[in-house]
């Protein structure tokens, strides 16, 4: 109670002409701004909306191209009874390979492979070979999947899927957007709503404790009865809880506008009303249903969920078979 009364008290001082207190301008403009710029909400939206864009990108990144590549260094010294083994052999080894997926469910991979072997020979095979060898091979594969991801059904299905769930979550971005716009402008008015009422509820109370002096005096000088001094009074005490009320919800809609708006709180705002009222929009064209974002996002949806249904179905019913060529 105590803490509430000085919100009042310092309410009241807001409103005295000798208050010299920090005032906040703020138009219905600057919230909007203020929201798409610095919100924190407006943050947590765009995060969403990029993590959703992970999967279409993974999906996409399996028909990159893809590229490896190793290398190896082997030293080999034998000793054997019957002399045929080389001394020692130092061998190294490059390769290097390259692979990409199509969509048709094919896999194309070229493996380039380079051997170099320095040997120490023994006296019987130092006539049969030369003691620096250089090998290459290059090796071609093309697998073709059957059955269960026949000619890359499955892949494309969960390209499609995972495209149509990207642009869903586009949709509900802009959907997000606009209402987190509105629920600031509804903040907005609600904040000049409740200054206005505060006000109204500050002029009431000050007009009936002058009436309240006024039955005083009247009681002073015997033209008043007690018994109405005593009902006036007791009377104001509702004007003072009306104040108290209006103060509160004031100050808890204050909150909740700079709290969305990520600002810390001013000691007064001085709300910015434009006094023109813009005409009603006309209406453009037939209204449609299915152009509204909601329920394009739903169909998405929908469509998503098929395409996911079937790849599992599939690979449930089907075994893994590819052709290796």
């Amino acid at each position: 109670m105590k803490g509430l009364l000085v919100a009042v008290l310092s309410l009241s001082f807001f409103y005295s002409p000798l208050a010299n207190c920090e005032i906040r301008k703020l138009s219905m403009q600057n919230v909007v701004d203020e929201l798409l710029s610095n919100g924190l909400d407006r943050k947590n939206i765009d995060y969403t909306y990029q993590k959703s864009e992970l999967p279409y990108t993974k999906a996409l990144g399996a028909f990159d191209w893809g590229m490896t590549s190793a290398g190896s260094w082997e030293l080999s010294r034998f000793e054997s009874l019957s002399g045929l083994s080389n001394i020692e052999d130092k061998t190294r080894l490059y390769k290097l390979g390259f692979s990409k997926k199509f969509t048709t469910g094919t896999t194309l991979n070229l493996d380039y492979a380079r051997l170099y072997q320095d040997s120490v020979l023994n006296s019987f095979s130092s006539n049969l070979r030369r003691p620096n060898l250089v090998q290459d091979e290059v090796d071609l594969t093309i697998k073709q999947d059957l059955l269960r991801n026949l000619f890359g059904i499955n892949d494309r299905r969960t390209i499609n899927s995972s495209e149509r769930t990207y642009f869903k979550a586009k949709i509900e971005r802009e959907e997000s957007l606009e209402d987190l716009v509105l629920k600031g402008v509804k903040l907005y008015w609600d904040a000049f709503a409740a200054k206005e009422a505060l006000k109204d509820s500050l002029e009431a109370r000050e007009k009936y404790r002058f009436l309240v002096k006024t039955l005083e005096r009247k009681n002073q000088q015997g033209f008043l009865d007690k018994a109405e001094l005593a009902k006036a009074s007791a009377e104001l005490s509702s004007f003072d809880r009306n104040v108290k009320t209006s103060s509160l919800n004031y100050l808890n809609i204050l909150d909740q506008l700079f709290l969305l708006l990520n600002h810390p709180p001013a000691e007064d705002v001085d709300f910015i009303v434009t006094k023109m009222i813009p005409e009603i929009p006309l209406a453009q064209g037939d209204f449609k249903l299915e152009s509204l974002r909601k329920i394009r996002a739903a169909e998405m949806q929908v469509e998503s969920t098929k395409d996911d249904r079937d790849v599992a179905k599939s690979e449930v019913a089907y075994p893994l078979l590819n052709f290796v060529g």
